[in-house]
Protein backbone atom coordinates (compact mmCIF):
# COMPACT_ATOMS: atom_id res chain seq x y z
CA UNK A 1 0.00 0.00 0.00
CA UNK A 2 2.79 2.40 0.84
CA UNK A 3 4.64 1.70 -2.42
CA UNK A 4 1.48 2.25 -4.45
CA UNK A 5 0.79 5.64 -2.87
CA UNK A 6 4.28 6.81 -3.85
CA UNK A 7 4.27 5.69 -7.47
CA UNK A 8 0.63 6.06 -8.49
CA UNK A 9 0.47 9.91 -8.54
CA UNK A 10 3.54 10.26 -10.79
CA UNK A 11 2.26 7.71 -13.28
CA UNK A 12 -1.22 9.26 -13.25
CA UNK A 13 0.20 12.75 -13.80
CA UNK A 14 2.28 11.59 -16.75
CA UNK A 15 -0.73 9.84 -18.26
CA UNK A 16 -2.85 12.93 -17.81
CA UNK A 17 -0.25 15.16 -19.55
CA UNK A 18 0.01 12.65 -22.41
CA UNK A 19 -3.75 12.74 -22.77
CA UNK A 20 -3.70 16.51 -23.08
CA UNK A 21 -1.29 16.38 -26.03
CA UNK A 22 -2.89 13.35 -27.75
CA UNK A 23 -5.66 13.59 -30.34
CA UNK A 24 -7.24 10.31 -29.30
CA UNK A 25 -10.56 10.15 -27.52
CA UNK A 26 -10.01 10.11 -23.76
CA UNK A 27 -10.43 6.68 -22.26
CA UNK A 28 -12.56 6.13 -19.16
CA UNK A 29 -10.80 5.94 -15.84
CA UNK A 30 -9.74 2.35 -15.07
CA UNK A 31 -10.78 0.55 -11.94
CA UNK A 32 -8.36 0.20 -9.08
CA UNK A 33 -6.61 -2.91 -7.92
CA UNK A 34 -9.14 -3.22 -5.15
CA UNK A 35 -11.94 -3.57 -7.69
CA UNK A 36 -13.46 -0.19 -6.95
CA UNK A 37 -14.70 1.86 -9.87
CA UNK A 38 -13.64 5.32 -11.13
CA UNK A 39 -15.96 7.09 -8.73
CA UNK A 40 -13.65 6.27 -5.84
CA UNK A 41 -10.33 6.24 -7.71
CA UNK A 42 -9.76 9.96 -7.26
CA UNK A 43 -8.98 9.64 -3.58
CA UNK A 44 -6.64 6.69 -4.35
CA UNK A 45 -4.59 8.72 -6.80
CA UNK A 46 -4.32 11.95 -4.88
CA UNK A 47 -4.84 10.77 -1.32
CA UNK A 48 -8.13 12.66 -0.89
CA UNK A 49 -9.79 11.52 2.30
CA UNK A 50 -11.61 14.63 3.46
CA UNK A 51 -12.44 18.20 2.47
CA UNK A 52 -9.08 19.55 3.66
CA UNK A 53 -7.09 17.12 1.52
CA UNK A 54 -9.44 17.87 -1.39
CA UNK A 55 -8.71 21.60 -1.10
CA UNK A 56 -4.97 21.00 -0.73
CA UNK A 57 -4.97 18.83 -3.87
CA UNK A 58 -6.71 21.45 -6.01
CA UNK A 59 -4.41 24.18 -4.68
CA UNK A 60 -1.46 22.03 -5.73
CA UNK A 61 -2.88 21.35 -9.20
CA UNK A 62 -3.64 25.00 -9.91
CA UNK A 63 -0.15 25.96 -8.73
CA UNK A 64 1.27 23.46 -11.24
CA UNK A 65 -0.80 25.03 -14.03
CA UNK A 66 0.47 28.53 -13.25
CA UNK A 67 4.09 27.37 -12.91
CA UNK A 68 4.07 25.32 -16.11
CA UNK A 69 2.42 28.03 -18.19
CA UNK A 70 4.75 30.78 -17.03
CA UNK A 71 7.79 28.61 -17.70
CA UNK A 72 6.65 27.82 -21.25
CA UNK A 73 8.52 29.96 -23.77
CA UNK A 74 6.21 29.17 -26.71
CA UNK A 75 3.03 30.51 -25.08
CA UNK A 76 1.99 34.06 -25.88
CA UNK A 77 1.73 36.57 -23.07
CA UNK A 78 -2.02 36.86 -23.70
CA UNK A 79 -2.56 33.11 -23.27
CA UNK A 80 -0.37 33.05 -20.16
CA UNK A 81 -2.56 35.70 -18.55
CA UNK A 82 -5.76 33.90 -19.53
CA UNK A 83 -4.60 30.49 -18.29
CA UNK A 84 -3.24 31.97 -15.08
CA UNK A 85 -6.56 33.75 -14.54
CA UNK A 86 -8.40 30.46 -15.12
CA UNK A 87 -6.31 28.71 -12.49
CA UNK A 88 -6.99 31.52 -10.05
CA UNK A 89 -10.71 31.18 -10.79
CA UNK A 90 -10.51 27.47 -9.94
CA UNK A 91 -8.89 28.37 -6.64
CA UNK A 92 -11.57 30.94 -5.92
CA UNK A 93 -14.38 28.52 -6.61
CA UNK A 94 -12.69 25.84 -4.51
CA UNK A 95 -12.48 28.12 -1.48
CA UNK A 96 -16.29 28.33 -1.51
CA UNK A 97 -16.58 24.58 -0.93
CA UNK A 98 -16.13 24.58 2.89
CA UNK A 99 -18.83 27.22 3.24
CA UNK A 100 -21.23 25.18 1.13
CA UNK A 101 -20.50 22.02 3.12
CA UNK A 102 -20.99 23.79 6.45
CA UNK A 103 -24.26 25.25 5.19
CA UNK A 104 -25.48 21.87 4.01
CA UNK A 105 -24.63 20.17 7.30
CA UNK A 106 -26.86 22.59 9.18
CA UNK A 107 -29.86 21.17 7.40
CA UNK A 108 -31.81 19.15 9.92
CA UNK A 109 -32.51 15.52 9.36
CA UNK A 110 -35.93 14.03 9.87
CA UNK A 111 -35.36 13.95 13.62
CA UNK A 112 -34.25 17.58 13.69
CA UNK A 113 -30.57 16.92 14.51
CA UNK A 114 -27.95 18.62 12.33
CA UNK A 115 -26.03 16.27 10.03
CA UNK A 116 -22.29 16.72 10.54
CA UNK A 117 -19.54 14.86 8.60
CA UNK A 118 -18.86 12.78 11.71
CA UNK A 119 -22.53 11.73 11.89
CA UNK A 120 -22.77 10.83 8.20
CA UNK A 121 -23.28 7.15 7.49
CA UNK A 122 -20.61 5.36 5.40
CA UNK A 123 -23.08 5.29 2.51
CA UNK A 124 -23.63 9.07 2.74
CA UNK A 125 -19.90 9.74 2.82
CA UNK A 126 -19.35 7.49 -0.21
CA UNK A 127 -22.14 9.29 -2.09
CA UNK A 128 -20.55 12.64 -1.27
CA UNK A 129 -17.15 11.45 -2.55
CA UNK A 130 -18.73 10.03 -5.68
CA UNK A 131 -20.41 13.35 -6.39
CA UNK A 132 -17.11 15.22 -6.09
CA UNK A 133 -15.31 12.67 -8.27
CA UNK A 134 -18.04 12.84 -10.92
CA UNK A 135 -17.78 16.65 -11.07
CA UNK A 136 -14.01 16.56 -11.44
CA UNK A 137 -14.18 13.83 -14.08
CA UNK A 138 -16.78 15.76 -16.08
CA UNK A 139 -14.66 18.93 -16.08
CA UNK A 140 -11.59 16.95 -17.25
CA UNK A 141 -13.68 15.38 -20.01
CA UNK A 142 -14.86 18.78 -21.24
CA UNK A 143 -11.35 20.22 -21.30
CA UNK A 144 -9.90 17.14 -23.03
CA UNK A 145 -12.68 17.22 -25.63
CA UNK A 146 -11.92 20.89 -26.32
CA UNK A 147 -8.20 20.20 -26.71
CA UNK A 148 -8.68 17.27 -29.10
CA UNK A 149 -10.58 19.58 -31.44
CA UNK A 150 -7.42 21.68 -31.93
CA UNK A 151 -5.65 20.32 -34.97
CA UNK A 152 -1.81 20.30 -35.04
CA UNK A 153 0.12 22.58 -37.38
CA UNK A 154 0.79 19.76 -39.88
CA UNK A 155 -0.93 16.40 -40.55
CA UNK A 156 0.23 13.69 -38.19
CA UNK A 157 2.10 16.11 -35.91
CA UNK A 158 1.41 16.44 -32.21
CA UNK A 159 -0.05 19.82 -31.20
CA UNK A 160 2.41 22.28 -29.73
CA UNK A 161 2.24 23.41 -26.10
CA UNK A 162 1.06 26.85 -27.24
CA UNK A 163 -1.76 25.26 -29.28
CA UNK A 164 -2.90 23.21 -26.26
CA UNK A 165 -2.66 26.19 -23.90
CA UNK A 166 -4.40 28.40 -26.43
CA UNK A 167 -7.31 25.96 -26.63
CA UNK A 168 -7.63 25.89 -22.85
CA UNK A 169 -7.46 29.65 -22.53
CA UNK A 170 -9.96 30.21 -25.31
CA UNK A 171 -12.62 28.05 -23.71
CA UNK A 172 -11.88 28.66 -20.06
CA UNK A 173 -14.73 30.01 -17.95
CA UNK A 174 -14.91 30.75 -14.22
CA UNK A 175 -16.61 27.93 -12.35
CA UNK A 176 -19.32 30.12 -10.85
CA UNK A 177 -20.41 31.90 -14.06
CA UNK A 178 -23.44 30.89 -16.10
CA UNK A 179 -22.32 28.06 -18.39
CA UNK A 180 -24.91 29.10 -20.97
CA UNK A 181 -23.58 32.63 -21.22
CA UNK A 182 -22.32 33.59 -24.68
CA UNK A 183 -20.38 36.58 -23.42
CA UNK A 184 -16.85 36.55 -24.96
CA UNK A 185 -13.83 36.33 -22.69
CA UNK A 186 -12.44 39.88 -22.46
CA UNK A 187 -9.12 40.52 -24.18
CA UNK A 188 -6.38 41.70 -21.79
CA UNK A 189 -5.93 45.46 -22.15
CA UNK A 190 -3.19 46.66 -24.47
CA UNK A 191 -0.51 48.97 -23.07
CA UNK A 192 -1.27 52.66 -23.49
CA UNK A 193 1.35 55.34 -23.96
CA UNK A 194 0.47 58.79 -22.69
CA UNK A 195 2.17 62.07 -23.67
CA UNK A 196 5.07 62.79 -21.32
CA UNK A 197 7.94 65.16 -20.66
CA UNK A 198 11.40 64.66 -19.16
CA UNK A 199 12.27 67.13 -16.44
CA UNK A 200 15.88 67.74 -15.32
CA UNK A 201 17.41 70.16 -12.86
CA UNK A 202 19.54 73.04 -14.15
CA UNK A 203 21.09 73.66 -10.73
CA UNK A 204 23.08 71.31 -8.46
CA UNK A 205 20.82 68.98 -6.50
CA UNK A 206 21.19 66.08 -4.10
CA UNK A 207 18.01 64.12 -4.74
CA UNK A 208 15.08 63.69 -7.12
CA UNK A 209 12.81 65.21 -4.47
CA UNK A 210 14.45 68.57 -5.15
CA UNK A 211 13.64 68.19 -8.85
CA UNK A 212 10.01 67.45 -7.95
CA UNK A 213 9.76 70.59 -5.81
CA UNK A 214 11.25 72.65 -8.65
CA UNK A 215 8.69 71.13 -11.04
CA UNK A 216 5.82 72.06 -8.74
CA UNK A 217 7.05 75.63 -8.41
CA UNK A 218 7.69 76.03 -12.14
CA UNK A 219 4.45 74.53 -13.50
CA UNK A 220 2.21 75.69 -10.62
CA UNK A 221 -0.47 73.07 -11.32
CA UNK A 222 -2.80 74.73 -8.78
CA UNK A 223 -3.55 77.32 -11.45
CA UNK A 224 -4.50 74.69 -14.07
CA UNK A 225 -7.46 72.39 -14.69
CA UNK A 226 -5.35 69.23 -14.73
CA UNK A 227 -2.64 67.33 -12.91
CA UNK A 228 -0.03 64.84 -14.11
CA UNK A 229 -1.19 61.24 -14.40
CA UNK A 230 2.14 59.86 -13.26
CA UNK A 231 5.52 61.12 -12.09
CA UNK A 232 8.32 58.58 -11.99
CA UNK A 233 12.10 58.85 -11.58
CA UNK A 234 14.44 58.00 -14.42
CA UNK A 235 18.22 58.03 -14.64
CA UNK A 236 20.47 60.92 -13.57
CA UNK A 237 17.95 62.45 -11.15
CA UNK A 238 15.48 63.17 -13.93
CA UNK A 239 11.70 62.80 -13.79
CA UNK A 240 9.29 61.45 -16.37
CA UNK A 241 5.95 63.28 -16.09
CA UNK A 242 2.97 61.74 -17.87
CA UNK A 243 -0.23 63.57 -18.90
CA UNK A 244 -3.70 62.64 -20.05
CA UNK A 245 -3.37 64.22 -23.49
CA UNK A 246 -1.09 66.28 -25.74
CA UNK A 247 -2.76 69.57 -24.77
CA UNK A 248 -1.89 69.09 -21.08
CA UNK A 249 1.68 68.11 -21.95
CA UNK A 250 2.19 71.16 -24.19
CA UNK A 251 0.73 73.48 -21.55
CA UNK A 252 3.13 72.12 -18.93
CA UNK A 253 6.07 72.55 -21.31
CA UNK A 254 5.10 76.17 -21.90
CA UNK A 255 4.84 76.84 -18.17
CA UNK A 256 8.28 75.38 -17.54
CA UNK A 257 10.03 77.33 -20.30
CA UNK A 258 10.68 80.31 -18.05
CA UNK A 259 11.88 78.25 -15.09
CA UNK A 260 15.44 78.88 -13.91
CA UNK A 261 15.52 75.66 -11.87
CA UNK A 262 14.48 72.94 -14.33
CA UNK A 263 14.50 72.18 -18.04
CA UNK A 264 11.82 70.15 -19.79
CA UNK A 265 11.46 68.46 -23.17
CA UNK A 266 9.00 65.99 -24.70
CA UNK A 267 9.84 62.39 -23.93
CA UNK A 268 11.39 60.67 -26.93
CA UNK A 269 9.65 57.43 -27.85
CA UNK A 270 10.32 54.39 -30.00
CA UNK A 271 7.84 52.68 -32.24
CA UNK A 272 6.65 49.23 -31.13
CA UNK A 273 7.83 46.07 -32.86
CA UNK A 274 6.00 42.92 -33.84
CA UNK A 275 7.34 39.49 -34.82
CA UNK A 276 5.73 37.14 -37.34
CA UNK A 277 6.69 33.52 -36.62
CA UNK A 278 6.80 30.70 -39.15
CA UNK A 279 6.99 32.40 -42.55
CA UNK A 280 7.64 29.99 -45.45
CA UNK A 281 11.26 30.18 -46.57
CA UNK A 282 10.35 30.61 -50.25
CA UNK A 283 8.68 33.99 -49.60
CA UNK A 284 11.17 36.84 -50.21
CA UNK A 285 11.51 39.09 -47.18
CA UNK A 286 11.26 42.26 -49.26
CA UNK A 287 7.77 41.18 -50.40
CA UNK A 288 6.38 40.66 -46.92
CA UNK A 289 4.95 44.14 -46.35
CA UNK A 290 3.04 44.08 -49.64
CA UNK A 291 1.74 40.56 -48.93
CA UNK A 292 0.63 41.45 -45.38
CA UNK A 293 -1.07 44.63 -46.56
CA UNK A 294 -2.76 42.95 -49.53
CA UNK A 295 -3.97 39.81 -47.77
CA UNK A 296 -5.17 41.39 -44.54
CA UNK A 297 -8.08 43.71 -45.15
CA UNK A 298 -8.00 44.83 -41.50
CA UNK A 299 -4.63 46.51 -42.09
CA UNK A 300 -5.14 48.09 -45.50
CA UNK A 301 -6.57 51.36 -44.19
CA UNK A 302 -4.00 51.57 -41.37
CA UNK A 303 -0.77 51.14 -43.36
CA UNK A 304 -0.67 54.54 -45.04
CA UNK A 305 3.04 55.33 -45.23
CA UNK A 306 6.12 53.25 -45.99
CA UNK A 307 7.24 53.54 -42.36
CA UNK A 308 3.92 52.32 -40.92
CA UNK A 309 5.12 48.71 -41.26
CA UNK A 310 8.80 48.24 -41.99
CA UNK A 311 10.94 45.10 -41.84
CA UNK A 312 13.65 45.40 -39.18
CA UNK A 313 15.42 42.03 -39.41
CA UNK A 314 14.96 38.29 -39.87
CA UNK A 315 15.43 35.58 -37.26
CA UNK A 316 15.82 31.84 -37.51
CA UNK A 317 12.89 29.56 -36.82
CA UNK A 318 13.19 26.16 -35.15
CA UNK A 319 11.97 24.73 -38.46
CA UNK A 320 14.72 25.27 -41.05
CA UNK A 321 12.08 25.59 -43.79
CA UNK A 322 10.60 28.66 -42.06
CA UNK A 323 11.86 31.98 -40.73
CA UNK A 324 10.65 34.73 -38.39
CA UNK A 325 10.52 38.41 -39.27
CA UNK A 326 10.54 41.43 -36.93
CA UNK A 327 8.81 44.63 -38.04
CA UNK A 328 8.69 48.18 -36.71
CA UNK A 329 5.07 49.34 -36.79
CA UNK A 330 3.04 52.49 -36.32
CA UNK A 331 1.12 52.29 -33.00
CA UNK A 332 -2.24 51.97 -34.75
CA UNK A 333 -0.90 49.13 -36.93
CA UNK A 334 0.70 47.40 -33.95
CA UNK A 335 -2.52 47.50 -31.93
CA UNK A 336 -4.54 46.02 -34.80
CA UNK A 337 -2.04 43.20 -35.33
CA UNK A 338 -2.09 42.43 -31.59
CA UNK A 339 -5.89 42.24 -31.71
CA UNK A 340 -5.74 39.91 -34.72
CA UNK A 341 -3.17 37.53 -33.21
CA UNK A 342 -2.47 36.02 -36.63
CA UNK A 343 -1.88 37.54 -40.05
CA UNK A 344 -2.50 35.94 -43.43
CA UNK A 345 0.71 35.36 -45.39
CA UNK A 346 0.35 33.41 -48.62
CA UNK A 347 -1.37 30.06 -47.87
CA UNK A 348 -1.28 30.20 -44.06
CA UNK A 349 -2.13 32.24 -40.99
CA UNK A 350 1.09 33.28 -39.28
CA UNK A 351 1.37 33.87 -35.53
CA UNK A 352 2.10 37.48 -34.55
CA UNK A 353 3.13 38.84 -31.15
CA UNK A 354 4.84 41.82 -29.55
CA UNK A 355 8.63 41.93 -29.81
CA UNK A 356 10.48 43.68 -27.01
CA UNK A 357 13.79 45.45 -27.69
CA UNK A 358 14.98 44.38 -24.23
CA UNK A 359 18.42 42.74 -24.36
CA UNK A 360 20.61 41.18 -21.69
CA UNK A 361 24.18 40.09 -22.33
CA UNK A 362 24.92 36.55 -21.15
CA UNK A 363 28.61 37.40 -20.84
CA UNK A 364 28.70 40.47 -18.59
CA UNK A 365 24.99 40.15 -17.57
CA UNK A 366 24.39 43.86 -18.23
CA UNK A 367 21.57 45.23 -20.37
CA UNK A 368 21.25 46.84 -23.79
CA UNK A 369 23.46 44.50 -25.82
CA UNK A 370 24.18 40.82 -26.44
CA UNK A 371 27.23 38.60 -26.04
CA UNK A 372 28.23 39.13 -29.68
CA UNK A 373 28.68 42.88 -29.09
CA UNK A 374 30.04 42.74 -25.53
CA UNK A 375 33.34 44.52 -24.81
CA UNK A 376 33.48 43.74 -21.06
CA UNK A 377 36.55 42.04 -19.61
CA UNK A 378 34.77 40.21 -16.79
CA UNK A 379 32.15 37.49 -17.11
CA UNK A 380 30.48 36.83 -13.73
CA UNK A 381 28.49 33.71 -13.00
CA UNK A 382 24.79 34.23 -13.57
CA UNK A 383 24.02 32.10 -10.49
CA UNK A 384 26.43 33.25 -7.77
CA UNK A 385 28.11 36.38 -9.28
CA UNK A 386 31.61 34.86 -8.98
CA UNK A 387 33.80 36.09 -11.90
CA UNK A 388 36.04 33.00 -11.84
CA UNK A 389 33.58 30.56 -13.41
CA UNK A 390 30.41 30.34 -15.49
CA UNK A 391 26.98 29.14 -14.48
CA UNK A 392 27.44 25.74 -16.16
CA UNK A 393 30.22 24.84 -13.71
CA UNK A 394 29.05 26.81 -10.66
CA UNK A 395 29.83 24.87 -7.45
CA UNK A 396 27.18 26.81 -5.49
CA UNK A 397 24.56 25.79 -8.01
CA UNK A 398 25.64 22.14 -7.92
CA UNK A 399 25.33 22.16 -4.10
CA UNK A 400 21.91 23.85 -4.38
CA UNK A 401 23.20 26.85 -2.50
CA UNK A 402 21.50 30.25 -2.44
CA UNK A 403 21.98 32.26 -5.66
CA UNK A 404 23.32 35.80 -5.74
CA UNK A 405 22.50 38.40 -8.42
CA UNK A 406 25.52 40.41 -9.53
CA UNK A 407 23.38 43.34 -10.76
CA UNK A 408 21.34 43.73 -7.56
CA UNK A 409 24.50 43.37 -5.45
CA UNK A 410 26.22 46.11 -7.44
CA UNK A 411 23.15 48.33 -7.17
CA UNK A 412 22.97 47.85 -3.39
CA UNK A 413 26.65 48.70 -2.95
CA UNK A 414 26.42 51.77 -5.17
CA UNK A 415 23.21 53.26 -3.79
CA UNK A 416 23.19 51.73 -0.29
CA UNK A 417 19.96 49.95 -1.19
CA UNK A 418 18.52 46.74 0.24
CA UNK A 419 17.14 44.94 -2.79
CA UNK A 420 16.87 41.17 -2.58
CA UNK A 421 19.91 39.50 -4.18
CA UNK A 422 18.98 35.83 -3.75
CA UNK A 423 18.11 35.07 -7.35
CA UNK A 424 19.88 34.59 -10.66
CA UNK A 425 20.96 37.63 -12.63
CA UNK A 426 18.79 36.37 -15.51
CA UNK A 427 15.70 35.70 -13.38
CA UNK A 428 12.45 37.34 -14.46
CA UNK A 429 11.95 38.23 -10.78
CA UNK A 430 15.19 40.25 -10.61
CA UNK A 431 14.35 43.83 -9.52
CA UNK A 432 17.05 45.31 -11.77
CA UNK A 433 15.87 43.29 -14.77
CA UNK A 434 12.24 44.33 -14.17
CA UNK A 435 13.28 47.98 -13.78
CA UNK A 436 15.15 47.86 -17.09
CA UNK A 437 12.17 46.28 -18.85
CA UNK A 438 9.87 48.95 -17.42
CA UNK A 439 12.24 51.67 -18.54
CA UNK A 440 12.26 50.31 -22.07
CA UNK A 441 8.49 49.88 -22.08
CA UNK A 442 8.08 53.52 -21.07
CA UNK A 443 10.06 54.57 -24.14
CA UNK A 444 7.79 52.72 -26.58
CA UNK A 445 4.81 54.51 -28.07
CA UNK A 446 2.02 51.93 -28.07
CA UNK A 447 -0.59 54.57 -28.81
CA UNK A 448 -3.59 55.59 -26.72
CA UNK A 449 -6.54 54.70 -28.96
Amino acid sequence: MEERSQTRPEASEAAFLDALSDNSTPAPLPTTSTGRGPATQIEDIFGIQDVDSYLATLENLTARIIKAVNEGKSVTATNKRLITKTAEDIRGATRILPTLIRASTKTSAAGGNPITPELMTPTARDDFKKEIAACVREEVRKITKTLTKSQPSSPGARPSYSEIAGGMAKHARPAWTNADSNAPIPTPPRPITRPAIIVASTVPIKSRQEVLESLRRGADFKRTKYAPLKIQPVSNNKLRVEFQNVQERDDALERLQGSKEVSAEPAHTLRPMVIFKGIPGDIPEDHLVDIVKGQNEELQGLIREADDLKLRFKRKNRNSALYNAVFVAHPRVWRQIMDMGKVRIDHQRTHAEDFSPFRQCFKCLQFGHTRANCSADSSPCAYCADPTHQVEGCPIREKRGAPKCVNCSTHNNKFKATQNTQHRATSVNCPRLRAMKDRISNRIDYGSE
